[in-house]
């Protein structure tokens, strides 16, 4: 730390308390941006808990004054006061801040509450990076913070987020298939209905269809070989009840150097379409290459099953629902986890996210 930022971070002792913990507030905007820029520095350096706490337990006058002049200041730093310009090289740091804060608030069941923290880390966002690593922070925070709300199932605050992400960084393949899941989710789920294909959507449902399919394939023109899009590509046109296309789409999944997870998705997905034609042994067929790509996988068993059973062989479908019954869980079905997300992954994400906000910004 320079002697400007000792110097600053001495001042804020004091200032701190009177400024974010409950006492009058002072007007002096450089006492307000050394406050703020010391708790910015409370949570870079480690101590989250406090630097929450501080946040979320003060009065937001302070918070709602600096903010705007950190937004200001990034059209012109050189015209800012030093703790400004502090702030802004600590941007990743006090953009994860408040998204922590709104973590911390929405796990305790004050969802509302989140949003006092969430709003004032997407403004924070807002500013241009004027470096790489700010840059690569930026990128990771929009796709983190976007799967978290989906998983939240917030999918509304998903796509507004992932989008706005996505005018940032155009050529970001991450952002644009984190916001094509979160378009396919919010328009699966118009109808609250999940595995069956609906020809009649919803005007809104179908459009959020639609942009998922333009984003997936415009993934697959850019890399052929993004297996994640094609299966959700095959999966959208599905839905949309574009059979045929989704068969060939989720027919090139099935290369051995496909990853398992998605080979076992896109035999589930095909044979689930094949079933609802009535194509009962191919569906068989390809419920069977599911449960071999990822055994166990209950969606796939229960398919093959009714499939067994449909084609009049009881026996075998019993036998299959008895071993499955027996057998113990080794992993979970990612079908479960396919329309929302993994939360253990989206959890990952996000403190990957904190790594990378917490080696970022020195005073200037």
């Amino acid at each position: 730390m320079t002697k400007v930022c000792a110097g600053i971070a001495a001042l804020a002792v004091g200032l701190q308390a009177g400024s974010l913990r409950g006492e009058p507030p002072r007007r002096d905007p450089v006492a307000d941006a050394i406050a703020y820029f010391k708790l910015v520095e409370e949570y870079r350096h480690g101590d989250s808990d406090g630097a929450i706490q501080t946040l979320i337990t003060g009065k937001p006058e302070v918070i709602l004054r600096v903010i705007p002049e950190v937004r200001k200041a990034a059209a012109n730093p050189a015209g800012a006061n030093v703790p400004i310009r502090a702030i802004l090289a600590a941007l990743p740091a006090a953009v994860m801040l408040h998204t922590e804060a709104g973590l911390y608030l929405n796990w305790n069941g004050e969802g509302a509450r989140a949003w006092s923290q969430w709003t004032p880390a997407q403004i924070l966002a807002e500013v241009d990076p004027t470096t790489r690593e700010q840059s690569d922070f930026l990128r990771a925070w929009y796709r983190a913070l976007g799967s978290f709300f989906l998983g939240s199932y917030l999918a509304r605050d998903a796509v507004a987020l992932l989008e706005r992400g996505l005018q940032r960084f155009p050529d970001d393949m991450a952002i644009a298939l984190a916001l094509g899941q979160a378009c396919e989710a919010r328009g699966t789920f118009a109808e609250g209905q999940i595995l069956s294909a609906r020809p009649n959507l919803l005007s809104d449902a179908r459009r959020d269809l639609l942009t998922a399919e333009r984003l997936y394939r415009d993934l697959l023109a850019r890399d052929p070989s993004l297996a994640e899009a094609r299966l959700h590509l095959g999966r959208v046109l599905d839905i949309d009840g574009r059979s045929d296309a989704a068969l060939i789409e989720l027919r090139q999944l099935g290369a051995a150097s496909v990853e398992a997870r998605l080979r076992y998705m896109g035999h589930l997905f095909a044979g689930d379409l094949l079933r609802r034609q009535a194509r009962l042994a191919d569906a068989r067929d390809d419920f069977a290459l599911a449960v071999e790509a990822w055994p166990g996988g209950q969606a796939a068993s229960l398919g093959l099953a009714e499939a067994l059973q449909s084609l009049g062989e009881p026996e075998a479908a019993s036998a299959l629902m008895a071993a499955l019954e027996d057998r113990e869980p080794v992993r979970p079905d990612p079908f479960r986890s396919y329309h929302f997300g993994d939360r253990v992954e989206q959890k990952r994400r996000l403190e990957a996210v904190k790594v990378m906000a917490r080696g970022g910004g020195t005073m200037p």
